[in-house]
């Protein structure tokens, strides 16, 4: 059986598994997203190809990235709604494509806004996810769709591929914003060899994505934004921007909060009659990251990840400071 033939086998039972999540009932859908090479060092998008990203605005600058998960709600990390009050400043666009016109967008307000209990708690970014209801639905378009969710229990083998789209900054330094939305196709880093090359604390409950050579990554400006994978012409949102130190440096994967892992806390936060679609995500490809070793540790690995389990470590406030402040360049810089 070839490969393509395998993918389409674990489609067909992705499909399956997803009624019973809800995911036919919420129309999530795996229309859009124009299968390109290659936001830093990508590609602009062509219009409604990501029919499911919203951009999160002061008035109408934009500053943060979302995802439509359904009519009434959007899913984005909880550090673009840090600190609380941001919630009453922001308006969320749906449609948009060039980030200095309104053209065929419709706008939400917040209603209220469900930040995960536990984000940050330690220091280390963990739980980097939030849920903003709208204070009213939003019609679903050709270019307003919402996107299914990977459930619990999906796997993500290291160099399967995954794509980002976003208004951030088109270079580490901000210095040149985009005018439409980009996208980027970026490989699956495992958990392992993300730990091994980031000298910061990487969660079980993050997922990381990069290229060993760097030049394509999201940058200041895609946090909050959904990253999503592709299995024929069906699309799956697995992780949501979070941090990175700085944008598209060679052996440095951005590091992505993994929605899977927070299902059950999304369908609690969020109405049973109008629960997204989660599907579940398997492919059969071999994860080469259960065997990878570090040989290169950093000064702070054995700290964090003792015998091959989390240790518990918590960041020093030498650490705890350059983490912010990485996370605020990245949203101060998207203006």
């Amino acid at each position: 059986m070839s490969e393509m033939e395998h993918y389409r086998l674990v489609l067909v039972f992705a499909l399956t598994v997803s009624s019973f999540h809800g995911c036919q009932g919420q129309e999530c859908t795996g229309q859009g997203g124009a299968f390109r090479p290659r936001i830093v060092g990508g590609d602009e998008a062509a219009p409604g190809s990501w029919p499911w990203i919203v951009s999160l605005s002061y008035g109408t600058r934009h500053y943060c990235g979302g995802s439509l998960i359904n009519e009434h709600w959007v899913l984005t990390a909880a550090h673009c709604m840090d600190p609380p009050g941001e919630e009453n400043l922001t308006t969320i666009y749906f449609g948009r494509h060039n980030i200095s016109t309104l053209n065929n967008t419709v706008s939400r307000g917040i209603g209220s806004m469900w930040c995960h209990p536990e984000y940050n708690q330690t220091g280390e970014m963990e739980n980097d996810i939030c849920l903003l209801k709208l204070t009213e639905p939003v019609a679903f378009t050709e270019h307003i769709r919402p996107v299914c969710l990977a459930a619990r229990g999906s796997t993500f083998p290291a160099g399967f591929p995954s794509w980002v789209a976003g208004w951030g900054a088109l270079d580490e330094g901000g210095e040149r914003n985009p005018e439409a939305l980009q996208e980027v196709k970026l490989p699956i880093v495992g958990i392992n060899e993300c730990r091994c090359l980031n000298i910061y604390y990487v969660s079980e409950t993050t997922i990381c994505a990069g290229y060993p050579s760097g030049g394509r990554d999201s940058c200041q400006g895609d946090s909050g934004g959904p990253q999503v994978i592709r299995l024929g012409s069906f699309w799956v949102q697995l992780g949501i921007v979070s941090w990175g130190l700085g944008c598209a440096r060679p052996n440095l994967p951005g590091v992505y909060t993994l929605v899977p892992e927070y299902e059950t806390w999304i369908t609690s936060v969020v109405d049973s009659s109008a629960s997204p679609g989660f599907v579940l995500f398997d492919p059969p490809d071999e994860d080469n990251d259960l065997h990878y070793v570090c040989e290169d540790k950093h000064e702070y690995y054995n700290t964090y990840y003792t015998s091959g389990v989390d240790s518990g470590a918590r960041l020093d406030s030498c650490q705890l400071l350059s983490l912010c402040a990485i996370l605020l360049l990245r949203i101060m810089l998207a203006f």
